[in-house]
Protein backbone atom coordinates (compact mmCIF):
# COMPACT_ATOMS: atom_id res chain seq x y z
CA UNK A 1 0.00 0.00 0.00
CA UNK A 2 2.72 2.22 1.20
CA UNK A 3 4.77 1.60 -2.45
CA UNK A 4 1.45 2.01 -4.34
CA UNK A 5 0.32 5.76 -2.45
CA UNK A 6 4.39 6.72 -2.81
CA UNK A 7 3.90 5.73 -6.75
CA UNK A 8 1.27 8.11 -7.20
CA UNK A 9 2.80 10.83 -5.50
CA UNK A 10 5.10 10.33 -8.13
CA UNK A 11 3.10 9.94 -10.68
CA UNK A 12 1.27 13.11 -9.68
CA UNK A 13 4.70 14.81 -9.16
CA UNK A 14 5.82 14.03 -12.52
CA UNK A 15 2.43 15.16 -13.88
CA UNK A 16 2.97 18.40 -12.34
CA UNK A 17 6.44 18.80 -13.50
CA UNK A 18 5.44 17.95 -17.24
CA UNK A 19 2.35 21.05 -16.61
CA UNK A 20 4.95 23.39 -15.53
CA UNK A 21 7.32 22.74 -18.43
CA UNK A 22 4.22 22.92 -20.78
CA UNK A 23 3.24 26.39 -19.50
CA UNK A 24 6.74 27.58 -19.76
CA UNK A 25 6.82 26.56 -23.66
CA UNK A 26 3.57 27.55 -24.32
CA UNK A 27 4.46 31.41 -22.73
CA UNK A 28 7.70 31.16 -24.51
CA UNK A 29 6.28 30.37 -27.95
CA UNK A 30 3.46 32.92 -26.89
CA UNK A 31 6.34 35.31 -26.49
CA UNK A 32 8.42 34.21 -29.67
CA UNK A 33 5.40 35.29 -31.33
CA UNK A 34 4.24 38.15 -29.84
CA UNK A 35 8.15 39.79 -30.76
CA UNK A 36 8.22 38.78 -34.36
CA UNK A 37 4.63 40.18 -35.60
CA UNK A 38 5.57 43.54 -33.07
CA UNK A 39 8.97 43.93 -35.15
CA UNK A 40 7.33 43.37 -37.95
CA UNK A 41 4.69 46.20 -37.15
CA UNK A 42 6.93 48.61 -35.38
CA UNK A 43 10.56 47.03 -35.59
CA UNK A 44 11.71 50.15 -37.37
CA UNK A 45 11.12 52.47 -34.72
CA UNK A 46 14.50 51.20 -33.25
CA UNK A 47 16.13 53.53 -35.90
CA UNK A 48 14.05 56.72 -35.39
CA UNK A 49 15.27 59.86 -34.01
CA UNK A 50 13.58 62.41 -31.55
CA UNK A 51 10.68 64.10 -32.50
CA UNK A 52 8.23 66.38 -31.08
CA UNK A 53 7.83 65.97 -27.49
CA UNK A 54 10.64 63.75 -26.76
CA UNK A 55 12.94 67.10 -27.30
CA UNK A 56 10.68 68.78 -24.00
CA UNK A 57 11.29 65.71 -21.80
CA UNK A 58 14.92 65.61 -22.52
CA UNK A 59 15.06 69.49 -22.18
CA UNK A 60 13.59 69.20 -18.58
CA UNK A 61 15.76 66.40 -17.57
CA UNK A 62 19.32 68.14 -18.92
CA UNK A 63 17.75 70.82 -16.52
CA UNK A 64 16.99 68.88 -13.51
CA UNK A 65 13.34 70.20 -13.75
CA UNK A 66 10.63 68.24 -12.24
CA UNK A 67 7.43 68.61 -14.91
CA UNK A 68 4.38 69.62 -13.49
CA UNK A 69 1.00 67.64 -12.39
CA UNK A 70 0.09 65.58 -13.53
CA UNK A 71 3.12 64.61 -16.12
CA UNK A 72 5.61 63.87 -13.67
CA UNK A 73 5.64 60.40 -14.59
CA UNK A 74 8.17 61.60 -17.47
CA UNK A 75 10.77 62.85 -15.09
CA UNK A 76 10.57 59.68 -12.72
CA UNK A 77 11.25 57.20 -16.16
CA UNK A 78 13.27 59.70 -18.29
CA UNK A 79 15.78 61.10 -16.09
CA UNK A 80 17.42 57.55 -15.31
CA UNK A 81 17.34 56.52 -19.06
CA UNK A 82 18.84 59.73 -20.10
CA UNK A 83 21.48 59.21 -17.34
CA UNK A 84 22.27 55.78 -19.24
CA UNK A 85 21.38 56.90 -22.45
CA UNK A 86 22.41 59.64 -23.00
CA UNK A 87 21.17 60.99 -26.24
CA UNK A 88 21.44 58.22 -28.43
CA UNK A 89 17.63 58.00 -29.38
CA UNK A 90 17.63 54.48 -30.84
CA UNK A 91 17.92 53.17 -27.23
CA UNK A 92 15.22 54.90 -26.22
CA UNK A 93 13.03 53.23 -28.69
CA UNK A 94 14.45 50.51 -28.28
CA UNK A 95 13.27 50.42 -24.72
CA UNK A 96 9.41 51.63 -25.93
CA UNK A 97 9.43 48.63 -28.89
CA UNK A 98 10.20 45.96 -25.81
CA UNK A 99 7.42 47.93 -23.48
CA UNK A 100 4.89 47.45 -26.94
CA UNK A 101 5.81 43.64 -26.79
CA UNK A 102 5.10 43.71 -23.11
CA UNK A 103 1.49 45.15 -23.37
CA UNK A 104 0.77 42.72 -25.92
CA UNK A 105 1.66 39.73 -23.39
CA UNK A 106 -0.40 41.67 -20.75
CA UNK A 107 -3.55 41.66 -23.22
CA UNK A 108 -3.39 38.34 -23.89
CA UNK A 109 -3.39 37.41 -20.23
CA UNK A 110 -5.94 40.00 -19.67
CA UNK A 111 -8.07 38.14 -22.02
CA UNK A 112 -7.40 34.93 -21.02
CA UNK A 113 -8.17 35.73 -17.24
CA UNK A 114 -11.72 37.33 -18.78
CA UNK A 115 -12.77 34.67 -21.41
CA UNK A 116 -10.87 31.31 -20.64
CA UNK A 117 -10.28 30.62 -24.31
CA UNK A 118 -6.94 30.71 -25.93
CA UNK A 119 -8.16 31.50 -29.53
CA UNK A 120 -9.92 34.65 -28.51
CA UNK A 121 -6.73 35.97 -26.30
CA UNK A 122 -4.09 34.94 -29.14
CA UNK A 123 -6.88 36.80 -31.45
CA UNK A 124 -7.23 40.03 -29.03
CA UNK A 125 -3.08 40.06 -29.25
CA UNK A 126 -2.23 40.13 -32.74
CA UNK A 127 -5.40 42.82 -33.84
CA UNK A 128 -3.62 44.44 -31.32
CA UNK A 129 -0.52 44.31 -32.65
CA UNK A 130 -1.65 44.91 -36.08
CA UNK A 131 -3.78 47.41 -35.84
CA UNK A 132 -3.65 50.85 -36.96
CA UNK A 133 -5.53 52.80 -33.91
CA UNK A 134 -3.61 54.88 -31.99
CA UNK A 135 -0.68 53.75 -33.32
CA UNK A 136 0.90 57.40 -34.02
CA UNK A 137 2.17 57.01 -29.93
CA UNK A 138 4.47 54.61 -30.76
CA UNK A 139 6.53 57.54 -33.38
CA UNK A 140 7.70 59.33 -30.64
CA UNK A 141 9.63 57.94 -28.02
CA UNK A 142 8.51 59.31 -24.86
CA UNK A 143 4.55 59.00 -25.71
CA UNK A 144 5.25 54.99 -26.13
CA UNK A 145 7.76 54.41 -23.24
CA UNK A 146 4.58 55.96 -21.15
CA UNK A 147 2.01 54.88 -22.97
CA UNK A 148 3.26 51.12 -22.62
CA UNK A 149 3.55 51.88 -18.99
CA UNK A 150 0.54 52.68 -18.72
CA UNK A 151 -1.42 50.04 -20.99
CA UNK A 152 0.67 47.24 -19.03
CA UNK A 153 -0.48 48.59 -15.70
CA UNK A 154 -3.54 49.06 -16.10
CA UNK A 155 -4.01 46.01 -18.19
CA UNK A 156 -2.63 43.79 -14.38
CA UNK A 157 -5.04 45.79 -12.82
CA UNK A 158 -8.31 44.50 -14.64
CA UNK A 159 -6.48 40.86 -14.74
CA UNK A 160 -6.45 40.63 -10.85
CA UNK A 161 -9.20 42.07 -10.30
CA UNK A 162 -10.99 39.53 -12.67
CA UNK A 163 -9.50 36.98 -10.69
CA UNK A 164 -10.27 38.20 -7.11
CA UNK A 165 -13.86 38.27 -8.52
CA UNK A 166 -13.67 34.65 -9.73
CA UNK A 167 -11.83 33.32 -7.38
CA UNK A 168 -12.80 35.15 -4.13
CA UNK A 169 -8.31 34.91 -3.10
CA UNK A 170 -7.77 37.93 -1.23
CA UNK A 171 -3.86 38.06 -3.08
CA UNK A 172 -5.76 39.18 -5.96
CA UNK A 173 -7.48 41.55 -4.68
CA UNK A 174 -4.27 43.30 -2.76
CA UNK A 175 -2.01 43.29 -6.68
CA UNK A 176 -5.27 44.78 -8.16
CA UNK A 177 -5.49 47.62 -5.26
CA UNK A 178 -1.26 48.06 -5.12
CA UNK A 179 -1.53 48.43 -9.06
CA UNK A 180 -4.57 50.65 -9.03
CA UNK A 181 -2.92 52.96 -6.93
CA UNK A 182 0.37 53.37 -8.39
CA UNK A 183 -0.93 53.74 -12.09
CA UNK A 184 -3.51 56.46 -11.14
CA UNK A 185 -0.21 57.77 -8.69
CA UNK A 186 2.33 57.68 -11.91
CA UNK A 187 -0.44 58.63 -14.79
CA UNK A 188 -3.07 60.87 -13.50
CA UNK A 189 -3.55 62.25 -16.76
CA UNK A 190 -4.83 59.02 -17.99
CA UNK A 191 -6.15 56.62 -15.39
CA UNK A 192 -8.79 58.39 -14.73
CA UNK A 193 -10.71 56.42 -16.04
CA UNK A 194 -9.66 53.09 -14.42
CA UNK A 195 -12.14 52.83 -11.44
CA UNK A 196 -15.01 52.87 -13.58
CA UNK A 197 -13.60 49.09 -15.32
CA UNK A 198 -13.37 48.43 -11.95
CA UNK A 199 -16.91 49.19 -11.69
CA UNK A 200 -17.64 47.89 -14.98
CA UNK A 201 -15.65 44.56 -13.94
CA UNK A 202 -17.78 44.35 -11.33
CA UNK A 203 -21.12 44.66 -12.96
CA UNK A 204 -20.22 42.51 -15.56
CA UNK A 205 -17.94 39.82 -14.20
CA UNK A 206 -19.76 36.68 -12.44
CA UNK A 207 -18.68 35.39 -9.32
CA UNK A 208 -18.58 32.91 -7.10
CA UNK A 209 -20.94 34.12 -4.27
CA UNK A 210 -22.40 37.65 -4.25
CA UNK A 211 -20.96 38.98 -1.52
CA UNK A 212 -21.48 42.20 -0.56
CA UNK A 213 -21.76 42.89 -3.87
CA UNK A 214 -19.75 46.70 -4.36
CA UNK A 215 -18.57 46.99 -0.86
CA UNK A 216 -15.01 46.55 -2.21
CA UNK A 217 -15.24 49.60 -4.40
CA UNK A 218 -15.25 51.77 -1.15
CA UNK A 219 -11.57 50.79 -0.66
CA UNK A 220 -10.78 51.83 -4.36
CA UNK A 221 -12.56 55.48 -4.40
CA UNK A 222 -9.95 56.54 -1.42
CA UNK A 223 -6.78 56.61 -3.94
CA UNK A 224 -9.21 58.47 -6.38
CA UNK A 225 -9.77 61.16 -4.02
CA UNK A 226 -5.99 61.54 -3.44
CA UNK A 227 -4.63 61.61 -6.31
CA UNK A 228 -7.60 64.44 -8.16
CA UNK A 229 -8.31 65.83 -4.69
CA UNK A 230 -5.04 66.21 -2.66
CA UNK A 231 -2.41 65.59 -4.23
CA UNK A 232 -2.41 68.83 -6.71
CA UNK A 233 -2.25 70.75 -3.80
CA UNK A 234 1.02 69.20 -2.67
CA UNK A 235 3.47 72.45 -3.45
CA UNK A 236 6.18 69.95 -5.20
CA UNK A 237 3.21 69.51 -7.64
CA UNK A 238 0.96 72.44 -7.34
CA UNK A 239 1.57 73.81 -11.09
CA UNK A 240 0.01 74.37 -14.34
CA UNK A 241 -3.24 71.92 -14.13
CA UNK A 242 -3.83 69.80 -17.52
CA UNK A 243 -6.19 67.49 -19.17
CA UNK A 244 -7.90 66.10 -15.79
CA UNK A 245 -11.10 65.65 -14.66
CA UNK A 246 -11.57 69.19 -13.45
CA UNK A 247 -11.62 70.43 -16.60
CA UNK A 248 -14.05 68.42 -18.50
CA UNK A 249 -15.96 69.72 -21.38
CA UNK A 250 -19.49 69.05 -22.23
CA UNK A 251 -21.13 70.41 -24.91
CA UNK A 252 -23.60 69.90 -27.97
CA UNK A 253 -20.92 68.41 -29.97
CA UNK A 254 -19.89 65.71 -27.54
CA UNK A 255 -22.16 63.01 -29.36
CA UNK A 256 -21.19 63.66 -32.75
CA UNK A 257 -17.39 63.77 -31.77
CA UNK A 258 -17.86 60.54 -29.84
CA UNK A 259 -19.45 58.32 -33.00
CA UNK A 260 -17.12 60.33 -35.78
CA UNK A 261 -14.13 58.69 -33.13
CA UNK A 262 -15.57 55.38 -33.26
CA UNK A 263 -16.43 55.53 -36.46
CA UNK A 264 -12.40 56.36 -36.87
CA UNK A 265 -11.54 53.22 -34.87
CA UNK A 266 -13.88 50.67 -36.57
CA UNK A 267 -12.50 52.08 -40.07
CA UNK A 268 -9.28 54.56 -40.47
CA UNK A 269 -10.32 57.91 -41.43
CA UNK A 270 -7.51 57.57 -43.98
CA UNK A 271 -9.09 54.88 -46.10
CA UNK A 272 -10.56 56.46 -49.47
CA UNK A 273 -14.34 54.66 -50.06
CA UNK A 274 -15.05 54.55 -54.01
CA UNK A 275 -18.36 53.73 -55.53
CA UNK A 276 -19.09 51.66 -58.50
CA UNK A 277 -19.00 54.94 -60.47
CA UNK A 278 -15.35 55.54 -58.49
CA UNK A 279 -16.69 58.89 -56.88
CA UNK A 280 -15.69 59.00 -53.37
CA UNK A 281 -19.06 58.20 -51.18
CA UNK A 282 -20.05 59.34 -47.53
CA UNK A 283 -16.70 58.50 -45.12
CA UNK A 284 -19.31 57.77 -42.49
CA UNK A 285 -21.62 55.43 -44.41
CA UNK A 286 -19.43 52.57 -44.30
CA UNK A 287 -18.13 52.89 -40.81
CA UNK A 288 -21.49 53.60 -39.83
CA UNK A 289 -22.85 50.27 -41.50
CA UNK A 290 -19.84 48.63 -39.26
CA UNK A 291 -21.30 50.26 -35.90
CA UNK A 292 -25.14 48.75 -37.22
CA UNK A 293 -23.36 45.11 -37.62
CA UNK A 294 -21.44 45.00 -34.55
CA UNK A 295 -24.93 45.81 -32.32
CA UNK A 296 -26.51 42.82 -34.78
CA UNK A 297 -23.68 40.29 -33.80
CA UNK A 298 -23.90 41.29 -29.94
CA UNK A 299 -27.81 40.91 -29.67
CA UNK A 300 -27.20 37.24 -31.91
CA UNK A 301 -24.22 36.38 -29.33
CA UNK A 302 -25.71 37.42 -25.85
CA UNK A 303 -22.51 37.47 -24.43
CA UNK A 304 -21.95 39.10 -21.08
CA UNK A 305 -18.21 39.51 -21.58
CA UNK A 306 -18.04 41.13 -24.62
CA UNK A 307 -20.35 43.92 -23.81
CA UNK A 308 -18.19 44.06 -20.96
CA UNK A 309 -15.18 44.82 -23.30
CA UNK A 310 -17.13 47.10 -25.29
CA UNK A 311 -18.01 49.43 -22.66
CA UNK A 312 -14.36 49.62 -21.22
CA UNK A 313 -13.96 50.26 -25.29
CA UNK A 314 -16.71 52.87 -25.11
CA UNK A 315 -15.35 54.47 -21.46
CA UNK A 316 -11.82 54.67 -22.77
CA UNK A 317 -13.10 56.60 -26.19
CA UNK A 318 -15.26 58.72 -24.02
CA UNK A 319 -13.02 60.13 -21.45
CA UNK A 320 -10.74 61.73 -23.55
CA UNK A 321 -13.65 63.39 -25.64
CA UNK A 322 -14.80 64.63 -22.30
CA UNK A 323 -11.21 66.33 -21.72
CA UNK A 324 -10.52 67.86 -24.80
CA UNK A 325 -13.79 68.42 -26.79
CA UNK A 326 -13.02 66.90 -29.75
CA UNK A 327 -13.28 63.84 -32.30
CA UNK A 328 -9.87 61.82 -32.89
CA UNK A 329 -8.97 60.37 -36.24
CA UNK A 330 -7.43 56.72 -36.05
CA UNK A 331 -3.93 56.95 -35.77
CA UNK A 332 -3.92 59.91 -33.17
CA UNK A 333 -1.68 58.95 -30.06
CA UNK A 334 -4.47 59.14 -27.74
CA UNK A 335 -6.29 56.98 -29.30
CA UNK A 336 -3.69 54.47 -28.23
CA UNK A 337 -5.07 53.21 -24.72
CA UNK A 338 -8.03 52.18 -26.49
CA UNK A 339 -6.48 49.81 -28.55
CA UNK A 340 -6.46 46.89 -26.14
CA UNK A 341 -9.89 47.07 -26.09
CA UNK A 342 -11.10 47.76 -29.38
CA UNK A 343 -8.30 44.48 -30.29
CA UNK A 344 -10.31 42.07 -27.39
CA UNK A 345 -13.74 43.22 -28.74
CA UNK A 346 -13.23 42.24 -32.27
CA UNK A 347 -11.71 39.11 -30.97
CA UNK A 348 -14.36 37.93 -29.07
CA UNK A 349 -16.83 39.11 -31.47
CA UNK A 350 -15.46 36.77 -34.30
CA UNK A 351 -13.85 34.01 -31.88
CA UNK A 352 -17.02 33.85 -28.86
CA UNK A 353 -18.29 29.96 -28.69
CA UNK A 354 -15.75 29.34 -31.41
CA UNK A 355 -16.35 25.63 -31.54
CA UNK A 356 -20.52 25.77 -31.32
CA UNK A 357 -21.96 24.51 -34.19
CA UNK A 358 -24.74 27.02 -33.63
CA UNK A 359 -22.79 29.97 -35.12
CA UNK A 360 -20.60 28.20 -37.44
CA UNK A 361 -22.39 29.58 -40.20
CA UNK A 362 -22.59 32.96 -38.67
CA UNK A 363 -18.74 32.70 -37.99
CA UNK A 364 -18.25 32.07 -41.54
CA UNK A 365 -20.15 35.02 -42.26
CA UNK A 366 -18.52 37.39 -39.86
CA UNK A 367 -15.08 36.46 -40.78
CA UNK A 368 -15.85 37.42 -44.54
CA UNK A 369 -17.33 40.76 -43.20
CA UNK A 370 -14.52 41.68 -41.09
CA UNK A 371 -11.29 40.31 -42.15
CA UNK A 372 -11.72 42.88 -45.17
CA UNK A 373 -11.72 45.81 -42.00
CA UNK A 374 -8.66 44.06 -40.48
CA UNK A 375 -6.43 43.94 -43.88
CA UNK A 376 -7.44 47.66 -44.31
CA UNK A 377 -6.25 48.41 -40.41
CA UNK A 378 -2.65 46.65 -41.32
CA UNK A 379 -3.21 48.15 -44.88
CA UNK A 380 -3.18 51.94 -43.80
CA UNK A 381 -0.73 51.47 -41.07
CA UNK A 382 1.93 50.47 -43.03
CA UNK A 383 1.16 54.09 -45.65
CA UNK A 384 0.97 56.01 -42.34
CA UNK A 385 4.16 54.54 -41.13
CA UNK A 386 6.11 55.07 -44.60
CA UNK A 387 5.32 58.90 -43.97
CA UNK A 388 6.65 58.79 -40.26
CA UNK A 389 9.75 56.90 -41.60
CA UNK A 390 10.56 59.30 -44.42
CA UNK A 391 10.20 62.19 -41.44
CA UNK A 392 12.71 60.57 -38.77
CA UNK A 393 15.26 59.51 -41.58
CA UNK A 394 15.11 63.05 -42.93
CA UNK A 395 15.71 63.92 -39.30
CA UNK A 396 18.49 61.79 -38.16
CA UNK A 397 20.73 62.86 -40.67
CA UNK A 398 19.68 66.49 -40.71
CA UNK A 399 20.74 67.34 -36.80
CA UNK A 400 23.86 64.98 -37.71
CA UNK A 401 24.98 67.27 -40.33
CA UNK A 402 23.99 70.07 -38.31
CA UNK A 403 26.24 68.95 -35.33
CA UNK A 404 29.04 67.88 -38.08
CA UNK A 405 28.99 71.41 -39.36
CA UNK A 406 28.55 73.33 -36.09
CA UNK A 407 30.12 71.49 -33.06
CA UNK A 408 29.46 73.92 -30.60
CA UNK A 409 26.86 77.43 -29.84
CA UNK A 410 27.09 80.77 -28.82
CA UNK A 411 24.07 81.65 -26.44
CA UNK A 412 21.64 83.63 -28.30
CA UNK A 413 22.50 82.26 -31.88
CA UNK A 414 19.72 82.79 -34.48
CA UNK A 415 19.51 79.38 -36.78
CA UNK A 416 18.26 81.07 -40.10
CA UNK A 417 16.16 78.63 -42.34
CA UNK A 418 16.47 80.35 -45.50
CA UNK A 419 14.38 77.69 -47.74
CA UNK A 420 12.25 78.85 -50.78
CA UNK A 421 10.88 75.31 -51.51
CA UNK A 422 7.49 75.13 -49.64
CA UNK A 423 7.68 71.48 -49.04
CA UNK A 424 11.13 71.02 -47.74
CA UNK A 425 10.42 74.15 -45.09
CA UNK A 426 7.70 72.13 -44.15
CA UNK A 427 9.79 69.17 -43.75
CA UNK A 428 12.52 71.15 -42.07
CA UNK A 429 10.00 72.74 -39.70
CA UNK A 430 8.42 69.03 -38.41
CA UNK A 431 11.92 67.37 -37.78
CA UNK A 432 12.67 70.48 -35.47
CA UNK A 433 9.27 70.72 -33.82
CA UNK A 434 9.04 70.52 -30.09
CA UNK A 435 6.03 69.20 -28.27
CA UNK A 436 5.46 72.25 -25.21
CA UNK A 437 9.04 74.45 -26.54
CA UNK A 438 9.93 76.63 -29.35
CA UNK A 439 11.54 75.03 -32.69
CA UNK A 440 14.56 76.18 -30.76
CA UNK A 441 14.25 73.50 -28.06
CA UNK A 442 15.37 70.29 -30.57
CA UNK A 443 18.70 72.43 -30.47
CA UNK A 444 19.03 73.36 -27.04
CA UNK A 445 18.47 69.66 -26.42
CA UNK A 446 21.82 68.56 -28.64
CA UNK A 447 23.74 71.19 -27.31
CA UNK A 448 22.60 71.38 -23.56
CA UNK A 449 21.48 75.02 -23.82
CA UNK A 450 18.95 77.19 -22.34
CA UNK A 451 16.21 77.26 -24.90
CA UNK A 452 15.71 81.19 -24.47
CA UNK A 453 19.54 81.87 -25.53
CA UNK A 454 18.44 79.97 -29.01
CA UNK A 455 16.27 81.30 -31.67
CA UNK A 456 14.89 79.22 -35.05
CA UNK A 457 13.33 81.31 -37.81
CA UNK A 458 11.82 80.54 -41.30
CA UNK A 459 11.01 83.61 -42.36
CA UNK A 460 12.49 87.30 -43.24
CA UNK A 461 10.38 89.13 -40.64
CA UNK A 462 10.68 86.50 -37.78
CA UNK A 463 14.27 87.40 -38.05
CA UNK A 464 13.87 90.78 -37.48
CA UNK A 465 12.10 90.91 -35.42
CA UNK A 466 14.03 88.71 -33.32
CA UNK A 467 17.35 91.27 -33.80
CA UNK A 468 15.13 93.71 -32.02
CA UNK A 469 14.57 91.65 -29.21
CA UNK A 470 18.15 90.73 -28.76
CA UNK A 471 19.49 94.59 -28.93
CA UNK A 472 22.40 94.71 -26.83
CA UNK A 473 22.91 90.86 -26.89
CA UNK A 474 25.45 90.69 -30.20
CA UNK A 475 23.53 87.42 -31.28
CA UNK A 476 25.66 84.95 -33.57
CA UNK A 477 23.61 84.06 -36.58
CA UNK A 478 23.69 80.89 -38.41
CA UNK A 479 22.35 81.24 -42.05
CA UNK A 480 21.29 78.24 -43.96
CA UNK A 481 19.80 77.87 -47.69
CA UNK A 482 19.12 74.91 -49.53
CA UNK A 483 20.28 73.03 -52.98
CA UNK A 484 18.68 70.52 -54.55
CA UNK A 485 17.28 69.60 -51.13
CA UNK A 486 20.56 69.85 -49.40
CA UNK A 487 21.09 72.47 -47.05
CA UNK A 488 23.83 74.59 -47.49
CA UNK A 489 25.80 77.06 -45.03
CA UNK A 490 25.15 80.53 -46.58
CA UNK A 491 27.25 84.04 -45.98
CA UNK A 492 24.84 85.81 -42.77
CA UNK A 493 25.93 88.91 -44.78
CA UNK A 494 23.73 87.62 -47.83
CA UNK A 495 20.40 88.27 -45.37
CA UNK A 496 20.13 91.73 -46.05
CA UNK A 497 19.90 91.29 -50.06
CA UNK A 498 17.73 88.35 -49.87
CA UNK A 499 15.35 89.54 -47.10
CA UNK A 500 14.16 93.16 -48.61
CA UNK A 501 11.11 93.80 -46.72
Amino acid sequence: MHLITKSLNHHAFLKKGTNLWRGIANHMGMLVVIFFLSYLSFGSIIHFNFAQDDFTILYYVQNHTLLFYPYYVASFVFTPLHYVFKLNASHYYLVSFLLFTCVGLSLYYFSLVLFKNRIIAFAATVFFITSFVGSDALYTMNIGILMNLFLIFELWTLSFYTMYLTSKKRKHLYFAFFLYTLTLFLFPYRAYTLFIFIFLLQSFTKSKKDLKKFSKLLLFILPFIFVYGLLPLIPIFNTTQHHTPSTIKLDTNMLSNFLKTLQNIVIPNTFIYLSSSGKAISKALIPNLYLLLIIGVLIWQKNKQTLLVLSLLLTSTLGFLLLFGEYYVTYDRYLYVVRPFYAVFLSALLFYNFRSSKFKVGRIILMIIFLPLIFTQIKQHDVFKKEIQNDRTYSKSFFEMFKKNYPTLNDYTIIFFHVEDVNERTLISRVTDVGALPHSGSFAVYYNMRVEKLEVVFYCENYHTILKNWVGKNPTVIYLGSKNGILIPKNPRDIPKDCKL
